[in-house]
């Protein structure tokens, strides 16, 4: 969030790290990214993902989605 410029109180945090704990196994499922090598590409430069890549865009779109929704 940092690096994006993003703040939220510690709550909060709490609340959006369960909420990935419990959606990232069906990401991963779904997306068939099986191994950690598959997951390493889905960066770019560092720790900023490729936005670049269709797999990336859609996880993001899920993960965007879930947050309207919560």
């Amino acid at each position: 969030m940092n690096a994006n410029g993003a703040w939220c109180d510690w709550q909060d945090r709490g609340v959006i790290a369960r909420m990935t704990a419990d959606f990232a196994p069906d990401v991963l499922a779904t997306l068939s990214l099986t191994s950690g090598e598959m997951l390493a590409s889905l960066f770019a430069d560092g720790w900023r993902l490729d936005y670049q890549q269709s797999v990336v865009c859609e996880m993001h779109d899920r993960c965007a989605s879930r947050l309207r929704h919560a």
